[in-house]
């Protein structure tokens, strides 16, 4: 069995939600090399096409950045209402049919949980670093 899995960090868009954050453009280019050298495979790094920060923020960084670690990786979309995750051509087309889980930590478990969605063979955790984060868990 594969145990291998990405981590999917969502620091630059989920966890700048977080009430009194703000991530300028400047500040996302700042932070997105860290992650990188952390050895996170995935950065999401917003929404671009729908808030003009995060729009010039990854051409920015497709000009600017070099990573060696990560990809970066743009707000998609969830499984539609009625749809098996397994069936669901978009997020197939976004995961590679690799199944993740991103734990909210409302209630103190997205560790936990993490952990357990690993062991029961999820390829993919997604989370934001350093515990600023919205509703994401921690992942460090």
């Amino acid at each position: 069995m594969d145990t291998t899995f990405d981590v999917y960090d969502t620091t630059l868009r989920d966890g700048a939600q977080q009430e009194g954050m703000n991530l300028s453009v400047l500040d996302k280019l700042a932070i997105a090399p860290l992650l990188d050298d952390l050895g996170v495979g995935f950065i999401e790094g917003g929404w671009p096409g729908a808030i003009p920060k995060d729009t010039e923020f990854f051409k920015r960084a497709a000009k600017e950045l070099d990573f060696r670690n990560a990809e970066l990786a743009a707000f998609g979309s969830t499984r539609k209402a009625g749809v098996r995750t397994h069936e669901d051509a978009q997020v197939r087309a976004e995961t590679d049919g690799r199944i993740g889980i991103p734990a909210h930590n409302d209630s103190g478990g997205a560790v936990a949980n993490t952990f357990a969605a690993v062991g029961a063979g999820a390829a993919h955790v997604q989370g934001t670093s350093s515990s600023v984060r919205a509703r994401s868990g921690p992942i460090g």
